[in-house]
């Protein structure tokens, strides 16, 4: 009797062993992360949880002038639910920028504004790991672990609601549908499909007494494991979301929120040398506008100054070299059109230092620009 195997075997045994290999190589890679990490921080189970809903965004004291763009949307969001508005600056509180303290001290928003600020370990092992995800993970943790209400918002630092109700209605439909985690959409990526019904972290709405009873902070973080066969990086509270019960999806509607798709990630691996971006298509160049409505107009000044000297590859942007060329003009259209949207949300209409950044988008998108084109409820005026 032959004691070879046949090829179909070889074949089914290589499609686990392959995925399995490579999630012990991965974990194995990642555990003096993780150990480096685990206890950074910590919470306690709710003891009486206050209904409603606190607001939790993770800040970078680099990107301060973001934070205090978002302060001007969040400060017209509807009262209804919200109890709270937490930022945490991945710095300690003498590094806090100063036009952040300002922001503080004139809030007049819909609910009280708490700033917490890294403690020294935490700011000296995040800055050392100098890593998108252990930044969102660390400051996402420690507004769950100071909130007092039963739901908490994880609100990104580049997600603009120019919807006033948007935050108050996606806590009333999570409310509504029960779940422990609510999602504008399902997550999908790194391994995870739609059947497992998990759901992306921006604007995601927890139960913060069901998390901080059954879980630690850590449960939170990227976690590498092998599922049905399958290898699977879950993102932050992905794996999380994976070993509870339920989820929910409430979708929103692309006129109520600006979101620029992973500007953080490649901000911070832009900055740090990790990726050049010559092959990204990042949405880097809204970044200006951002820090110009945070009170900080220096950078589309800049910009602007040098997008007028012609049609050159890049720009200096943050003391680097940003690649532009490659941009598609359908990309430097959607750019344009969520900048204005933002615009007349905020003011009515663009402000002239805008409308002269602007006019580069314009002609490089060319015959791909919707805005003043298009119809229907998605469609942005031209001023």
């Amino acid at each position: 009797m032959s004691t070879q195997t046949s090829p179909t075997r070889r074949l089914r045994d290589s499609v686990v062993i392959l995925p399995w290999v490579r999630t012990q190589y991965k974990r194995a890679r990642r555990s003096p992360l993780h150990a480096s990490i685990r206890g950074l921080t910590s919470w306690t189970p709710m003891q009486s949880p206050e209904e409603g809903f606190t607001v939790v965004v993770g800040c970078m004291h680099r990107l301060a002038p973001l934070a205090t763009a978002n302060l001007r949307f969040l400060e017209a969001s509807e009262p209804e639910g919200l109890r709270e508005i937490i930022l945490v600056f991945d710095c300690v509180e003498s590094d806090l920028p100063a036009t952040v303290k300002r922001a503080r001290d004139e809030w007049d928003g819909p609910a009280p504004l708490r700033i917490i600020c890294y403690s020294d370990r935490q700011a000296q092992t995040a800055s050392k790991i100098n890593w998108g995800w252990v930044y969102s993970w660390l400051s996402w943790s420690i507004g769950v672990g100071a909130a007092s209400t039963r739901h908490v918002l994880l609100h990104d630092l580049d997600a603009f609601p120019v919807d006033p109700g948007l935050l108050s209605g996606q806590w009333r439909r999570a409310v509504e549908s029960g779940a422990q985690f609510t999602g504008v959409r399902q997550y999908s990526g790194n391994g995870v499909d739609a059947s497992m019904n998990l759901v992306t972290t921006f604007e995601l709405v927890l139960d913060a007494a069901y998390v901080r009873e059954r879980f630690h902070p850590f449960d939170a973080f990227n976690k590498i494991r092998m599922v049905n066969g399958r290898y699977i990086d879950f993102d932050t509270f992905l794996h999380m979301q994976h070993r509870s019960p339920s989820r929910a999806v409430a979708p929103v509607a692309e006129t109520a929120l600006v979101h620029p798709s992973q500007l953080i990630c490649h901000y911070t691996d832009f900055i740090s040398g990790r990726d050049d971006m010559k092959h990204k298509a990042h949405n880097l160049m809204m970044l200006p506008y951002f820090a110009h409505i945070g009170s900080d107009s220096s950078h589309i000044r800049s910009a602007t100054e040098q997008l007028e000297r012609g049609p050159g590859g890049s720009i200096m942007l943050f003391d680097r070299e940003l690649p532009i060329a490659h941009l598609a003009p359908a990309h430097w259209a959607w750019m344009e059109k969520q900048i204005q949207r933002m615009a007349l949300a905020i003011r009515g209409a663009a402000d002239d230092l805008t409308e002269a950044y602007l006019k580069h988008f314009v002609e490089r998108a060319g015959d791909a620009r919707t805005v003043g084109r298009e119809t229907g409820e998605a469609a942005v005026p031209a001023r």
